[in-house]
């Protein structure tokens, strides 16, 4: 795909690893157009953010941080200055900016002051269908980075960000080197992160993978020997940590065809006993079966918890991504320091849904004091109680 030359003048080289460098307004007016969704492109410029104190999300937009970012991006050290005398301006959060994700490699850690960047990065993230209806072409803008490449002057090697679950650090029995060496020939590693299969989808939500097992989410493009293209198509592959097959794959970019139901999940335990929140180690989990009974996803509802003390009250948080059809969900109380889906033979509750092509909803199991439930009628989402 064609596109706009670098424009880049000192410090930024003009290409790097076989991308022109795009300015920060070349790139955002590219990022526009339709067809660069799900393509990487290399975007240099003039960076700086700091976190700021955060009690609350005043309203929730799904898995991009903005209300606690205070973040410049801009071609010049003064279209990134994001504070001054008068103090900070937190709405630059909301517009063209780096997000840095969990996958996103060489990621700075802590505050950054201004220095000029070179990132990898894509708009058109998969994402955009975690976001509330309202807000998901806002998240389809997001500028997410692949992977820091470049920074103040030097090549950035590609490093790893530390993830952790409920129970501490995943610790992976292969290194990013063996991930990047085992792709194909030709092929630049853009992004990795290591996460329990059945958390793929929460990076990832059109894979539906479940279990324990430790595996590899990472996107990666064909290495071009001239910068010509402005964008590159990047793939997204799933990696079994324990024998380096490739599990599952998918081009990053969504066709323009792709309608998925989602399915917000949320639930209740009621009849809880006055001032103690949480109460134990349980949190409502939930797993999806679909029209052959193949297990297609599983996940906490939440393990955050709001609401009285008598009634707690999870989610809705990340929704689930369905074809049309009809599918089983099964709800248990999941203890967080057990493995997961580990639970009585007896225990928990199933309903069949049915779903259309785009639509979107809340399925709410409620649980009673004894660890009984059910699920409920199907409604639109309501993310009204959500910190």
């Amino acid at each position: 795909m064609p596109g706009p030359s670098s424009a880049m003048g000192e410090p930024f080289p003009s290409a790097i690893l076989g991308f022109p460098v795009l300015t920060v307004a070349q790139a955002e007016a590219l990022a526009a157009e339709p067809e660069t969704a799900g393509r990487a492109m290399a975007v240099g410029g003039y960076y700086m953010e700091s976190t700021m104190f955060c009690p609350t999300f005043t309203e929730f937009v799904g898995p991009f941080n903005e209300s606690c970012r205070i973040v410049g991006f801009g071609d010049t050290e003064e279209a990134a200055q994001a504070c001054d005398t008068n103090g900070c301006d937190t709405r630059n959060a909301r517009g063209f900016v780096p997000q840095f994700m969990a996958e996103s490699l060489s990621a700075p850690v802590g505050n950054v002051e201004i220095e000029p960047i070179i990132l990898i990065a894509h708009v058109g993230d998969p994402r955009q269908w975690q976001c509330p209806p309202e807000y998901v072409e806002h998240c389809a803008g997001k500028l997410v980075v692949d992977r820091l490449v470049w920074a103040d002057g030097r090549v950035v090697e590609p490093s790893l960000r530390p993830v952790y679950d409920d129970r501490g650090s995943l610790v992976p029995s292969r290194r990013l080197i063996d991930i990047e060496t085992s792709l194909p020939d030709g092929e630049l590693l853009l992004s990795a992160v290591v996460v329990h299969a059945r958390d793929v989808f929460s990076i990832d939500p059109r894979f539906g993978l479940t279990g324990d097992q430790l595996v590899w989410l990472v996107r990666s493009t064909m290495l071009q020997s001239e910068p010509i293209d402005a964008t590159h198509a990047e793939t997204v592959s799933v990696i079994d940590d324990s024998s380096g097959a490739v599990v599952a794959s998918l081009p990053l970019a969504s066709a323009a065809d792709y309608l998925p139901a989602r399915v917000w999940t949320s639930a209740k335990r009621t009849g809880m006993t006055e001032n103690v929140s949480p109460p134990d180690t349980l949190y409502p989990a939930y797993s999806i079966a679909g029209p052959s009974n193949e297990a297609i996803g599983e996940a906490f509802v939440s393990t955050t918890t709001f609401g009285s003390n008598t009634t707690l009250s999870y989610g809705p948080f990340q929704p689930a991504l369905v074809e049309a059809g009809t599918y089983s969900f099964t709800a248990w109380l999941q203890d967080v320091n057990s493995d997961f889906g580990r639970r009585p033979a007896d225990a928990g509750c199933t309903r069949d849904y049915t779903f259309a092509p785009s639509d979107d909803v809340e399925a709410e199991v409620i649980f009673e004091k004894s660890g009984k439930c059910a699920w409920q009628d199907l409604t639109p989402p309501d993310f009204g109680g959500l910190p």
